[in-house]
């Protein structure tokens, strides 16, 4: 909670952009979401041992499959939204 306050204190006169750390650190990133992806597969690989390699592949497909498809899809109409912010100025 602490952070948050502090992190949006420090950006809100400037906007959420004034820290881009994707640009320096984009593979801490990816590398943050395998790390938790295959913590959760610590105590099914306790329990299942062999069969869990086959489980952890097909939920690595599937969760790839609906992130990729879920950035596809647009809900809000972007255009739209752009064309009313620029005839008010």
């Amino acid at each position: 909670m602490l952070v948050t306050i502090v992190w949006f204190g420090v950006t809100f006169p400037n906007g959420f952009l004034v820290f881009n750390l994707y640009s320096e650190y984009k593979y801490l990133f990816i590398l943050i979401i395998i790390v938790l992806f295959l913590n959760l597969w610590t105590t099914i690989r306790l329990t299942l041992k062999r069969q869990s390699f086959k489980l952890m592949i097909a939920s690595a497909l599937i969760l790839s499959a609906f992130a990729f498809g879920l950035s596809k899809v647009n809900f809000a109409d972007y255009h739209k939204i752009n064309n009313i912010y620029l005839q008010k100025n």
